[in-house]
């Protein structure tokens, strides 16, 4: 599955802004790109991550 411009992906524990994103079912991953990639733990607050590069992963196991 894909999505393309201002994706916003909400799992369990996070969020995600970005420009692109691709599902992968068999690793049950979340890959999003964009410059830059934000990444808010809601366990934390929601404090917001800026991605260092323009690509960020978010797996299974990031998400519990």
């Amino acid at each position: 599955m894909e999505a393309y411009d201002d994706v916003h992906l909400k799992t369990e524990v996070r969020t995600a802004t970005g420009a692109r994103m691709t599902y992968l079912a068999k690793t049950e991953e979340y890959h999003l790109k964009g410059e830059p990639v934000d990444l808010a733990d809601d366990r934390d607050g929601g404090a917001v991550a800026r991605a260092q590069s323009a690509t960020s992963v978010l797996g299974r196991s990031s998400a519990s």
